[in-house]
């Protein structure tokens, strides 16, 4: 499982490449995999994003390697959050990644 912290600005559309650090994983070719952004990861709300959230994120392998990219708007206050990733296909179930997201704050460009 992946751990190492990610960062962005407030109102900062996501573009991180994640790799799977499993020696055993060489592609994650039909892989289907679910992020979510949530306060801490035992909260029991709905994350604030990914499903269900008010924001999507968007877990998408890379063909032929070991990868997948994440895609998102970060529009959550600054601060520190979870941020996890999770395969779901049948038979294959698993946590991928998990670590801390820090939301910095931005300059206001209104």
């Amino acid at each position: 499982v992946g751990t190492a912290p990610v960062e962005c600005y407030e109102g900062e559309d996501l573009h991180w490449r994640i790799t799977v650090e499993d020696p055993n994983v060489t592609n994650c070719n039909g892989w289907t995999i679910v992020g979510a952004v949530k306060e801490t990861a035992a909260d029991p709300d709905p994350p604030l994003m990914g499903a269900g959230g008010a924001e999507a994120i968007t877990c998408t392998p890379v063909p032929d390697e070991p990868k997948f990219d994440v895609t998102g708007y970060a529009d959550i206050d600054p601060g520190s959050y979870v941020f996890g990733a999770k395969r779901t296909d049948v038979g294959n179930r698993a946590q991928v990644y998990h670590a801390v997201m820090t939301v910095l704050d931005s300059v206001n460009h209104d």
